[in-house]
């Protein structure tokens, strides 16, 4: 068939687990954009079982034996937790399109990626994860035309319809052409998005630390009056109605930008879960290792891509494995105003494509 043979397989345990295809094909020739996304599921059965343990173990992270790990030792995220949040398998939208047009446009010694998002959505963790385990012919790190970029040229967090291709930052003197820059964009699911700004901030906006997100005025009780602040970007200042319109606008904007070039979308919470399987796919995608070999010899980060400042710690990735787990730090700290307002006005359009629900109010 047009896919990869899978074979399904038990472990002891009887829980399912995926074994390396059997056989390579040739990807990203096709121009469909359901084609990978639909292989990607295939590949990652429903059945699947995401073994968190695992993950830490290949992290290098210690664990005490497993009939020791209980709710007073360390918690970590069963598979119903993770797969009823972002579903059994990582999502990859604009995948087939991007990579095959980028890769159409632009000759391999040119191909350069570049990674954006928004603050506080791991594009630190992404760059790093790249730099470790992608690799292209005779281009390393240490030469101006590194392809794996830890931003794109004109800056990861400004928006792209007033910035790419006018806007510059520093350390971009390798990039001949933005054109020759796949944008690979890191989105957060919104809800866990908005309580990571209240622990890390990187903006202004009026809140206190027992009461953040702080969508709404709490002072507020006949209506809900939304929260606006301005953000600073590198040629401009724009202004936001709340927390919820700068997510809306910020990767609604993206989206727009691609449909006139290649953008691709990766869900941080599935370089979380299924880091191998993502990067990979990333480095496949503008000519370098395949996925395969990826897996084969991934290497997690020893420590936090942000060793120093707001993201330092020695468990930054348990830590953030075990909070993005769990469903109930999605609303942690929220009103049930502030849930009203975000349920009301959140974009349906870009949760539905990006693969997040809508938490429900308990």
């Amino acid at each position: 068939g047009s896919f990869r043979e899978i074979k399904q397989i038990k472990n002891e345990n009887n829980s399912a687990k995926i074994q390396q295809p059997t056989k390579h094909r040739k990807r990203y020739e096709s121009h469909n954009n359901g084609d990978r996304q639909k292989q990607i599921s295939i590949e990652y059965n429903n059945s699947q079982y995401i073994d968190t343990r695992k993950i830490l173990q290949k992290a290098k992270i210690p664990l005490p034996p497993k009939d020791n790990i209980t709710h007073q030792t360390i918690r970590i995220p069963t598979h119903q937790n993770i797969s009823n949040q972002y579903g059994p398998h990582p999502l990859l939208p604009n995948l087939s399109t991007a990579c095959s047009t980028f890769r159409k446009n632009t000759p391999l010694p040119l191909r350069m990626m570049g990674v954006a998002g928004l603050f506080n959505t791991g594009t630190n963790y992404l760059s790093a994860l790249l730099e470790k385990n992608c690799h292209l012919p005779n281009r390393s790190s240490h030469s101006p035309d590194y392809p794996f970029r830890e931003q794109v040229p004109y800056g990861k967090h400004n928006p792209p319809s007033t910035h790419r291709g006018i806007h510059s930052v520093r350390g971009q003197e390798g990039v001949v052409d933005q054109n020759y820059v796949l944008p690979v964009v890191v989105v957060k699911d919104p809800f866990h998005w908005m309580v990571s700004n209240c622990r890390h901030e990187y903006f202004l906006w009026d809140h206190e630390e027992n009461h953040c997100p702080n969508l709404v005025d709490y002072r507020e009780e006949e209506v809900l009056v939304p929260v606006s602040f301005e953000v600073r970007y590198g040629r401009e200042t724009r202004r936001y109605d709340s927390l919820v319109k700068l997510w809306n606008s910020w990767y609604g904007e993206y989206v727009e930008k691609s449909s006139l070039y290649p953008v691709v979308f990766v869900r941080f919470e599935d370089l979380i879960f299924h880091s191998e399987y993502v990067i990979g796919e990333l480095c496949e995608c503008i000519g370098g290792d395949e996925v395969e070999r990826i897996m084969e010899g991934f290497e997690y980060l020893e420590e936090s891509a942000k060793s120093q400042g707001i993201h330092a710690g020695a468990n930054a990735f348990l830590g953030a494995l075990q909070r993005y787990g769990d469903p109930e730090k999605r609303l942690e700290g929220w009103t049930v105003r502030d849930w009203e307002y975000a349920r009301k006005v959140l974009d349906e359009d870009l949760m539905k494509k990006f693969g997040y629900n809508f938490p429900s109010w308990q």
